[in-house]
């Protein structure tokens, strides 16, 4: 790394370490719930008490993919499990995780810049309260970014965003996005490589409270999957985060990392969304490049249904990120911007002022920045509506495991189990002598 490289760097990191601003310490308790439905009340401190809900953002049963040294584990988690700890308050648009085993723990996002986390090495007060740091963020900048795009190559374009042509489907209440994760490895070291913290982390940020504000369909997001890389060597996919020489190449690194995925060629082709999540600020060329999130516009079900985000550690930022990002991917433009010429048959969403203070722009005023305006409302029918979207009106299920009375060993051959176990490796056989009789 050059000189200037790893000034920049070091820059990045304390102004990073400058991005928190205490506000001091707090013991949240569970109360006695008033509410004729049950809601679990939690009072975080005199000014703030939440009245938690459930939250729903897993697949019925999602994959969950990591390694173990250099080979690959696959299995999959039940949604419930997942979970389990993870409820939002829609008032105060608040995510969080919160056990109380052993004495009530929260963690998670409390607002627009508002943060909670615990303080273990703290001791607990005289009643058994936990201590926990009440801290703000910095907000987002209020610029016009440029997070999405299209490829340079303009023969793209003809033969893979479809059609002009609509087909009326009739559009249901609801709709559910699947989405898929990928975590880079500096991001899995940050969240302990604990999978209980990495699933928690993302169920907190991928609350569906931004999405709310849909009205005709109410979209639902749903996680189908997550890639844990722990070492670039094991999967390579984030390498090519890196590899492109100058600037005007990297809106082009998202596909190229595509390209790589290891995932099963059935979840690949499920999933309307794929998301790289890193916490590396990107150095191209030895300039400097304060990264945070890229996405392709209006690509969701398709080939390229992929984007990229920085997300730092205990920022949470990836709330808004993720929902601003998805937008585009479902094809919404930022408020202000006419049609695309890369999505045939683009509305765009010029008849909604960027200064309107909604989540496809960056303006952020008032409690409109936690919706989506009816420009991209209306762009998200207009999509829904064509062929090549049609993963948006399918919904999948895992297939279970047929009980049966045979032994599994009688029910496949050894080549067919290596084949499985080592999916990634070609060729993989077992020794002809050593199959069952």
């Amino acid at each position: 790394m050059s000189g200037l490289s790893l000034k920049l760097w070091t820059a990045a990191f304390f102004a990073f370490c400058l991005a928190e601003k205490e506000h001091g310490i707090v013991y949240p308790r569970m109360l006695e719930s008033r509410a004729a439905t049950g809601e679990r009340m939690l009072k975080i401190n005199a000014d703030l008490t939440l009245t938690l809900q459930k939250s729903k953002v897993f697949a019925d049963d999602f994959l969950f993919s990591t390694t173990d040294g250099n080979e690959p584990i696959d299995y999959y988690i039940k949604a419930e499990d997942a979970e389990r700890d993870i409820y939002h308050d829609s008032t105060h648009m608040a995510s969080v995780r919160v056990t109380d085993d052993d004495g009530v723990e929260v963690e998670g996002i409390l607002g627009e810049r508002l943060r909670v986390k615990p303080l273990p090495a703290m001791a607990r007060t005289s009643d058994g309260l936990r201590p926990h740091m009440l801290y703000e963020v910095d907000a987002h900048e209020n610029g016009r970014p440029h997070d999405y795009g299209k490829f340079s190559d303009p023969s793209t374009r003809m033969s893979k965003t479809g059609s002009s042509t609509t087909s009326v489907y009739k559009i249901p209440l609801e709709e559910y996005p699947s989405l898929y994760q990928m975590i880079d490895e500096r991001k899995v070291s940050a969240l302990r490589q604990n999978v209980l913290h990495i699933k928690a982390y993302f169920a907190v940020i991928k609350a569906n409270l931004r999405y709310a504000s849909f009205v005709f369909p109410k979209v639902q997001l749903r996680i189908t999957g997550i890639t844990m890389n722990k070492k670039v060597s094991v999967n390579p996919a984030f390498s090519k985060l890196y590899e492109h020489p100058i600037r005007h190449e990297f809106s082009e690194a998202p596909y190229s990392v595509l390209l790589c995925i290891r995932i099963t060629p059935l979840l690949l082709s499920t999933c309307c969304f794929i998301l790289f999540y890193t916490l590396k600020n990107i150095v191209i060329a030895s300039i400097y490049l304060n990264f945070q999130w890229y996405a392709y516009l209006g690509t969701a079900c398709s080939e390229w249904k992929v984007g990229m985000s920085e997300d730092r550690p205990t920022s949470y930022y990836g709330a808004y990120v993720f929902a601003h990002e998805l937008g585009h991917n479902l094809g919404c433009q930022h408020d202000g911007d006419g049609p695309s010429d890369w999505v045939k048959g683009h509305i765009g969403s010029a008849d909604c002022p960027w200064d309107d203070g909604y989540l496809m722009s960056y303006k952020m005023q008032d409690q409109r920045q936690y919706q989506f305006s009816y420009c991209c409302q209306r762009e998200v029918r207009n999509l829904y509506n064509r062929p090549e979207f049609k993963c948006l009106r399918e919904r999948y299920t895992t297939k279970t495991i047929k009980r049966s009375s045979k032994l599994p060993g009688r029910m496949t051959t050894l080549s067919n189990y290596c084949q499985r176990v080592y999916m990634y490796d070609e060729g993989m056989h077992a020794d002809p002598v050593s199959e069952l009789p």
